[in-house]
């Protein structure tokens, strides 16, 4: 994953969301979306990797109200 990156998602119904960055040890990097109620329908979030992150395994961690995703990545600092 670069610095800048886009992750595409599709909500089949009203849902409040929150997307966060985590390290391997469970440490919160920082959020890109926190309760943010969006409706049914297919969406585009910009990822913004901060800069002083050095390169590794990182996790994507996506909650709604009733489902968690944890997507994992790995950044290449440029």
């Amino acid at each position: 994953m670069s610095e800048n990156a886009q992750l595409e998602y599709t909500l089949l119904q009203e849902e409040t969301l929150s997307m966060y960055l985590y390290d391997r040890n469970g440490k919160l990097i920082t959020s890109f979306i926190e309760n943010k109620t969006s409706q049914a329908g297919s969406y585009k979030q910009k990822i913004i990797i901060p800069s002083f992150l050095s390169s590794g395994n990182y996790d994507i961690l996506i909650i709604t109200k009733n489902d968690r995703l944890l997507i994992p990545i790995y950044y290449q600092h440029q």
